[in-house]
């Protein structure tokens, strides 16, 4: 038996089935590699009268010891220097990042500094008395208490590979945003701008829609590639005011020309006045993206689009939902089809990254997108789907109560109206020179003055303890040169800080309403820019200075 390697014995043994001794809970499992069968003896003599918990297997040589590593999960392995068929070395270089131990004889000193500078945990001289076997159990202890030492080290390492990784991919995509947000920004308005130039019928303008609709498209998507970056973020967003109603009813109106004439839309909206750790463009990602997946489930079988907003108090929420629900109201928004359903195995993997059922006009990110932003504001989200049937998304949003009067949501904000802007002297602070000519074409039919700064130092050379500022409204690009936007926001609101700001940014930058106001900036919209959006924004700014 002791030149069996898969035979295994140990010293305390607690169940015996069909003769054999089975190993006790904890021992630990040891390879012990001897090819001297009287040390083998001796070896397991010892265990078993010192009563150590061990679970060992016994091996003669290199290629035993090889295939018991390959076939067995050991934390340790004890091997004599010389053996028939080579050297402890050989079994070092097979160890598969076990712990090991060498044993040499008297006078190979020199081997075991070789072996410790190998990669040996530790080294055992053997005598004829037998005594190096007394000190073998402190040597496995220390060695696995080193190993289990270097893997949390080597863990923590990892961790810190895969978390500077992370931040190196966020900076990049950052960055990439930026200017891609520049360029969609760009596209969008000079296309939203010849649409209003061209005849509503013409073939010309529904070219243009289409562009407009793919330039849209790019940024829903790009938006969709940074929550997934930032999908990490345990910390929930402050609550603030967001209002589902009209939310929803814009996902609708956008995808109506999209969703085919088979599929009804019904809609049983319960408007909820409350304070949610979401915003709306937050909220018509997860409205959105349901949606979608809904209105796809359906495209061969046609069917109904049932999108249901409603109350539920934390007494009537399923027993599934109320122990992750930390709050005594919540909003259940249902998203459910008539559509094809899923299969049980597709389902189980409908929030991992990249999967897809519909490739190649889906990447599989919307879930996943859904999913975090559903976590991050503190809610749940459950999926129920049978074949044939179709499927059921449930999302269920904690929130604070809030008057109707208080209410609000960036796409509440008033229709755009320029005879507010009459006279408003408008300072612009961007960069990009695409953008720059936009914002000239953008203004050239509305009644106000315009002054735009392409870099940080006409910005502070304007605004200055010597210089009176001449400016009603200041739109400021959140990266202009290599200078933050709060930078020259401070600087702004310390010398006019009874000029409101509108900072645009790209979608999900660490920039909250709060730290926007806290530092003098009234007002911030998302990247890319859309020319209705500023104007309605502007809008809301003078008539708040009516006010």
């Amino acid at each position: 038996m002791a030149g069996d390697p898969h035979s295994y014995r140990n010293s305390k043994p607690s169940l015996a089935v069909d003769g054999e001794l089975m190993p006790s809970k904890g021992a630990t499992k040891v390879l012990f590699v001897e090819d001297d069968s009287i040390d083998q003896l001796t070896f397991e003599h010892y265990v078993k009268h010192q009563k150590i918990n061990y679970d060992y297997t016994i091996v003669r040589d290199v290629r035993e010891a090889v295939e018991a590593i390959e076939n067995n999960s050991f934390e340790v392995i004890i091997v004599d220097y010389l053996l028939p068929d080579g050297t402890a070395f050989d079994v070092l270089r097979a160890s598969q990042n076990t712990p090991v131990i060498f044993i040499t004889g008297a006078g190979n000193e020199e081997v075991a500094v070789k072996a410790i500078k190998s990669g040996a945990y530790d080294y055992v001289i053997k005598d004829n008395t037998n005594n190096h076997l007394k000190v073998l159990p402190i040597t496995v202890e220390k060695a696995l208490e080193r190993y289990s030492t270097v893997e949390r080290k080597r863990e923590l390492e990892d961790q810190l590979r895969v978390s500077e990784r992370q931040a190196y991919t966020g900076s990049v995509a950052a960055g990439i945003a930026n200017d891609m947000n520049n360029i969609l920004g760009s596209i969008l308005g000079f296309a939203e701008l010849a649409s209003d130039d061209v005849n509503n019928v013409s073939e010309l303008n529904k070219d243009i829609k289409e562009v407009i609709c793919a330039a849209k498209k790019a940024t829903y998507l790009l938006q969709e590639v940074l929550s997934l970056n930032y999908s990490g973020t345990t910390s929930a967003s402050p609550r603030k005011p967001t209002a589902f109603g009209p939310v929803i009813d814009t996902v609708l109106d956008r995808m109506a020309s999209s969703i085919p004439t088979s599929v009804t839309v019904s809609k049983k909206v319960k408007e909820v006045a409350g304070n949610y750790s979401i915003d709306a463009g937050n909220a018509y990602q997860i409205v959105n993206n349901l949606c979608a997946n809904a209105t796809a489930a359906m495209k061969s079988t046609g069917g109904v689009l049932s999108v249901t907003l409603t109350e539920i108090e934390r007494g009537a929420l399923p027993a599934a939902v109320a122990g992750e629900i930390r709050c005594d109201y919540c909003t259940r928004l249902t998203v459910k089809d008539s559509g094809l359903g899923m299969e049980p195995a597709v389902k189980n993997r409908i929030f991992e990254p990249f999967f897809t059922t519909k490739a190649p006009e889906s990447i599989g990110l919307g879930l996943v997108v859904v999913n975090s932003l559903v976590l991050k504001a503190g809610g749940v989200i459950k999926v129920e789907s049978e074949v044939g049937k179709g499927t059921v998304v449930d999302v269920y949003l904690p929130y604070r109560k809030e008057s109707q009067e208080n209410l609000s949501s960036d796409l509440l904000l008033p229709k755009a109206n320029l005879e507010l802007l009459m006279g408003k002297r408008i300072c612009i602070v961007e960069g990009d020179e695409q953008l720059t000519r936009l914002f000239n074409r953008i203004f050239s039919d509305v009644p106000c003055e315009i002054k735009i700064f392409s870099s940080s130092n006409e910005v502070f050379n304007k605004f200055t303890p010597t210089n009176s500022c001449d400016c009603d409204i200041i739109i400021l690009d959140d990266t202009i040169d290599s200078v933050d936007s709060q930078v020259l926001a401070r600087r702004i609101a310390t010398l006019a800080p009874s000029t409101p700001i509108v900072v645009w940014c790209n979608y999900l930058r660490e920039l909250s309403q709060r730290s926007v106001r806290k530092i003098g900036m009234g007002y911030y919209l998302d990247k890319p820019l859309e020319i209705e959006r500023l104007l309605r924004t502007l809008t809301l700014i003078a008539e708040s200075v009516v006010k």
